[in-house]
């Protein structure tokens, strides 16, 4: 994971007037640690990055023919992205042929679409051999998206306006930790983020986000998971009452029984996820807090560490 915001160094060819295939990767994430509505930001969010999961895209344009194929053809937004980094580029002469391959489950919270999107963007640079900044990358998918998520700045700390695509503060990079990752619905079960309504946050809502980022920082600057993980139960159990997953309640229980810093879920998705700090012992924790779950309809648990 790179703590410093900004895409990882590469090699890079040099600007070309004869386009060549072009490849970008881009991994995803466990859904958040903490989103609401800020001083600085009326929607934000903090994401909790893993390394595991990504989607790979692969470019080649094609010159004469606007046409422009995306495989798989139901990857629209990613085909979207790549005809406005083309025009972004002024190369909306070109066409081509964008495969994604995935590794990220649709509509469950790990950032899919966001994945996509950013590897597309990526692919089509390299392509075209020209520099690639996250900020433009954020811009190009704030306008494929009505929400996008972090992913152009590496697995770096940041407070995102998600709607807006900017970086509303930098943060202190998270600690070394775990979650431990499931699915609250079966398989065909997903939320679609276009769809939802945007939660109107009380008054008492709006107070505590503030505290809860206050709290954030904090335990980022004192590298504190237990901390993180209160901060990432609150946030859940408030937006819980926008989009409920029955999950969450059982999640806290076994939270408190298997020692575990908190609970995360994805506020537009399915995804729940136990947090734990780094020790000897968490790989036996996960497990257990795994088969106290089980009996109240978790599926497909996955332990990722974190850093």
């Amino acid at each position: 994971m790179h703590n410093a915001v900004g895409s990882p160094p590469r090699q890079r060819r040099a600007p070309s007037s004869v386009p060549s295939a072009g490849t970008g990767l881009c991994t995803g994430h466990h859904g958040e640690l903490l989103q609401g509505s800020f001083a600085h930001a009326e929607r934000g969010l903090i994401t909790l990055p893993v390394q595991e999961i990504s989607s790979r895209a692969c470019f080649t344009p094609t010159t004469g023919d606007r046409a422009l194929t995306v495989v798989p053809r139901q990857r629209a937004k990613a085909r979207d992205a790549a005809l406005q980094a083309l025009a972004a580029l002024g190369r909306a002469d070109l066409g081509g042929v964008l495969e994604i391959r995935s590794t990220i489950p649709v509509g469950k919270g790990f950032g899919s679409s966001s994945c996509d999107i950013v590897a597309t963007i990526r692919a089509v640079h390299d392509a075209l051999g020209r520099e690639l900044t996250p900020e433009l990358t954020a811009a190009i998918a704030s306008r494929v998206e009505s929400a996008s998520d972090p992913l152009m700045y590496n697995g770096s700390t940041v407070l995102f306006a998600q709607r807006e695509g900017r970086v509303v503060r930098t943060l202190p990079c998270l600690p070394p930790l775990w979650v431990l990752g499931c699915d609250s619905a079966p398989p065909d079960g997903r939320v679609l983020t276009e769809l939802m309504a945007l939660p109107a946050y009380t008054g008492e809502e709006l107070r505590t986000f503030e505290g809860l980022l206050r709290d954030m920082v904090r335990a980022l600057e004192r590298r504190d998971v237990d901390l993180i993980g209160e901060v990432a139960t609150q946030s859940a159990v408030i937006n819980s009452r926008y989009l409920p997953n029955p999950l969450l309640g059982p999640a806290q229980e076994v939270s408190g029984a298997c020692a575990a810093a908190g609970v995360q879920v994805a506020h537009s998705g399915t995804l729940v996820g136990l947090l734990f700090a780094d020790a000897p012992d968490v790989r036996g924790r996960a497990a257990e807090a795994a088969r106290l779950l089980r009996p109240f309809g978790a599926r497909r648990f996955r332990l990722h560490r974190v850093r």
